[in-house]
């Protein structure tokens, strides 16, 4: 600071300049003390961040309370047209899952406790090799016609926790190995009940497994 310069205030200093409206909100874990926490500000010209602005930004972002009850809609309107307008028949058969069940138990006490694997797993990876291996029942039905999958995208049936139920996909479930379809199912039901699920997971899927049955799915 030269000779001639004025010495800011402490409170100044520390007082980031941002553009009305340029202000972001981010949560992440407990914060230290109540009320705190760590904010994103995109900086411009412009006057200083005061708790107003904080309480408007965080005001205009929606909770993922908010977005659960449209995420529902949609698939609610898609669940119906599919119902409606494709062609439905159904199946059933016993399978004997003993030895599948050995294999699961053995590979379950050699990994660590957040990596073990679920029955359901081995229910999506035997579906997404079905459908696979019988291209004819993975894909849509469009146009009163049906359009095979170029892949298996694996629609699976979460139930959320206010209520009701969502069928986001997992890509290229066929490919995936069991450890990484169980962390793809932890992902994706984490986010399916936090309301952060992309357009893509709630469209693409080519055929559901919604315990124990399965839906050929019509595409958004």
């Amino acid at each position: 600071m030269g000779p001639g310069d004025r010495a800011q205030p402490a409170e100044e200093r520390r007082s980031p300049a941002v553009k009305p409206g340029h202000v972001d909100a981010e949560f992440s874990g407990d914060p230290p003390r109540q009320g705190c926490h760590r904010l994103t500000c995109r900086h411009g010209p412009g006057r200083r961040l005061r708790c107003a602005d904080v309480r408007r930004a965080v005001a205009a972002r929606a909770s993922p309370e908010d977005r659960v009850p449209a995420m529902r809609q949609a698939i609610g309107r898609l669940m119906a047209r599919s119902k409606r307008e494709i062609p439905h028949y159904y199946l059933s058969n016993t399978v004997d899952l003993a030895s599948a069940m050995d294999w699961l138990h053995q590979r379950n006490r050699e990994l660590e406790v957040a990596e073990r694997l679920v029955p359901a797993v081995l229910l999506l990876k035997a579906a997404a090799l079905a459908a696979r291996q019988v291209p004819e029942l993975n894909g849509y039905w469009e146009d009163d016609h049906f359009s095979p999958g170029d892949a298996v995208h694996l629609g699976v049936a979460i139930s959320l926790r206010g209520g009701g139920l969502v069928t986001p996909a997992i890509h290229d479930a066929a490919d995936l190995p069991p450890g990484e379809l169980m962390a793809r199912l932890r992902d994706l039901v984490a986010r399916a009940r936090g309301g952060r699920l992309r357009r893509a997971e709630l469209t693409d899927a080519t055929i559901t497994v919604s315990w124990p049955t399965s839906r050929l799915n019509d595409p958004a």
